[in-house]
């Protein structure tokens, strides 16, 4: 786990950067060594909920084939077990029906979209998936005036295989530049919400 001073020091530099509810992975630099964790950014009037409660049920990782690129995906299911709704109290709030609101609002999935050939990305990935110990992830207030975090083990298995997968299928392709992985990520987006409720 990234010391917490270092942490802190990230969040005060790049959490305007991030996406509210996507998941960002951060190499944290404390001291001489390199340390992966995730970064969630929420809502500030679910903050209390978000630091206080909700638990990480499970990490699925997963590629799209390309259209007109591959798209690797990291989402991460979140719950309240107390059936707080998740993922609809600030900006970029996410709206559905009243009955899946009622039904499901407790359990929202936060997805990351990554291109497979770009070195960044490749080593965001691979330093998350190769880390010793449970994965950290921090739940960082929107505004950065709170940040609290939860350790999950297990959730990184299966990553590198699912990563290499998409590299390869990716190395078939001439590499994309932004515009094409921007309209690959569109495309992945409307396939499968990075932000929803999950049943």
């Amino acid at each position: 786990m990234p010391d917490l001073r270092y942490a802190i020091d990230l969040v005060n530099a790049r959490h305007p950067q991030w996406d509210l509810w996507v998941p960002a992975i951060e190499l944290v630099r404390c001291g001489q060594v390199v340390k992966p964790a995730v970064f969630l950014k929420v809502g500030q009037y679910e903050y209390h909920t978000w630091s206080e409660r909700v638990e990480l049920e499970a990490v699925r990782w997963e590629w799209h084939p390309p259209n007109p690129c591959v798209v690797f995906r990291m989402s991460m299911f979140f719950r309240d077990p107390q059936g707080g709704r998740l993922g609809v109290g600030a900006r970029g709030q996410i709206t559905n029906t009243t009955v899946e609101l009622d039904r499901y609002s407790h359990q929202l999935v936060c997805a990351a979209l990554f291109d497979p050939t770009l070195p960044d990305h490749i080593d965001r990935v691979t330093a998350l998936a190769q880390a010793p110990g449970p994965l950290v992830v921090f739940f960082v207030e929107e505004r950065g005036a709170g940040m609290n975090y939860i350790y999950c083990d297990g959730v990184t298995d299966g990553a590198l295989r699912q990563f290499q997968a998409a590299s390869d299928e990716a190395a078939k392709l001439p590499p994309p530049d932004r515009a094409t992985f921007a309209q690959a990520c569109a495309a992945a987006e409307a396939a499968q919400p990075t932000r929803n409720w999950w049943r």
